[in-house]
């Protein structure tokens, strides 16, 4: 099994900054060695500053690179503990690509 990498660089934008309000997050990621499409994304909230929907919605913006994603799903790191914080997503590659290099 394989550690995670570091992140040279990200941000996060919310759609409402209203207290309370539903509100969708845009993350933008830079890693620090190439992501194929067996590699996952695994991202973690503050579970006492955000409550977490029951179901999840995820989509791409990068069109050029990435098709879809084939995984959206809570990830629970203690089964007798479903806290809902970690969001595992994992990506499809549109045709001709197989990862994503560290210049993209």
């Amino acid at each position: 099994m394989g550690s995670a990498s570091s992140i040279k660089s990200t941000s996060i934008t919310l759609s409402s900054y209203v207290n309370s309000a539903e509100s969708y997050y845009t993350f933008t990621i830079v890693a620090t060695v190439p992501v194929t499409t067996s590699d996952y994304l695994f991202v973690t909230f503050p579970v006492t500053d955000v409550t977490m929907p029951d179901t999840l919605e995820c989509s791409t913006t990068s069109s050029e690179i990435i098709d879809s994603l084939t995984t959206c799903e809570y990830h629970y790191a203690d089964l007798n503990n479903l806290v809902k914080e970690t969001v595992k997503i994992q990506l499809k590659f549109v045709s001709g690509k197989s990862q994503i290099d560290i210049n993209e």
